[in-house]
């Protein structure tokens, strides 16, 4: 943790910064599915070392895709956020993957990105809960840094249009 921002770090918590019940999963930085297509060798099987990560923290070939720091946050969500509210948000950003996975050949080419190629008719709505998986994974990330999570992307996280900057 950054030193220069303890000024404005909260006091640990083991309650979900989303909902306020407690914190019992730690969400993947990544998502797992990634992590896992990502780290699959040629013959189908998963190795963690297929995968590496450059951070401030760490450098090197992974030892695990399923738990430890350097591939979840902290425990911060409870499972109903963590699972049942945030999973439209996750089948968006599964969708979206696929989409850039499938066509990763044609994408230099593309001056933008189709929206309604991704996500059909409802591409809007789709488009907002890619976003609000992003939203989630910064929160986490704030929480685990004990920084606060603005009401704001929480407000946006339950459905409001946008997430305002503040």
């Amino acid at each position: 943790m950054d030193p220069t921002l303890d000024d404005f770090r909260l006091p640990s918590s083991d309650r979900c910064w989303w909902c306020g019940d407690v914190a019992t999963t730690e969400e993947h930085r990544i998502k797992h599915s990634t992590l896992r297509r990502v780290a699959q060798s040629e013959e189908g099987k998963v190795h963690p070392g297929n995968v590496f990560k450059k951070s401030s923290d760490f450098e090197g070939a992974l030892h695990s895709i399923k738990k430890g720091a350097q591939v979840r946050w902290r425990k911060n969500l409870c499972a109903n956020c963590n699972n049942a509210r945030s999973q439209p948000f996750d089948l968006a950003y599964d969708l979206f993957e696929a989409y850039l996975v499938d066509h990763m050949d044609d994408m230099m080419r593309w001056k933008s990105l189709d929206w309604p190629a991704v996500y059909g008719s409802d591409w809007e709505e789709k488009a907002r809960d890619l976003a609000r998986y992003f939203a989630k994974q910064v929160g986490c990330m704030l929480a685990t840094q004990r920084l606060p999570v603005p009401q704001e992307l929480v407000a946006f996280l339950n459905g409001a249009e946008r997430c305002p900057s503040t």
